[in-house]
């Protein structure tokens, strides 16, 4: 059997859930509620911005979604920057981005274009008259040996005749 503790919220003692000894620290309902606002009132002391900086990221995600140009500078609303960090900050962000586009796109490299190239296959090195063509009367050249079949084999009486 668990034994009583006392309650975060009320400080009633109280006997826990068997199943929930290590984790329950309140009573009821009533006072789990009051423990969650509490905790979440600490973690929004904890970090004042994060609301407004969501909202804002939120919304610039909406505006690049809905902007269908590839170039991220234009996909950006840079009055609602401008308005969120002000205007030197606004000129930072933007500078720098224009950086990291320019060196991502230098990073990329680009295709050339091949003349006479067929998707799927190598580029045509020689002419095709210059290929040598095999005829059908001479047989290919192989390392290997000539199987013997039984034909050849019928007939030999021993080893070595």
């Amino acid at each position: 059997m668990a034994r009583k503790r006392p309650c975060s919220v009320c400080r009633r003692w109280f006997e826990p859930n068997p199943r929930a000894v290590k984790h329950q620290k309140t009573c009821g309902a009533d006072c789990s509620r009051e423990l969650h606002r509490r905790r979440c009132a600490q973690w929004h002391r904890k970090n004042p911005n994060y609301d407004r900086e969501e909202r804002l990221r939120r919304k610039m995600v909406q505006q690049r979604e809905a902007a269908s140009e590839t170039d991220p500078l234009r996909a950006m609303d840079w009055e609602a920057v401008q308005d969120a960090v002000g205007l030197e900050t606004r000129i930072a962000i933007e500078e720098a981005t224009r950086l990291s586009v320019a060196a991502a796109r230098d990073a990329v490299p680009t295709k050339t274009r091949v003349e006479g190239l067929i998707p799927g296959r190598l580029p045509i090195t020689t002419a095709r008259d210059a290929v040598p063509a095999i005829s059908k009367e001479q047989p290919r050249k192989s390392n290997r040996l000539p199987r013997q079949t039984p034909r050849d084999l019928v007939g030999r009486s021993g080893p070595g005749t």
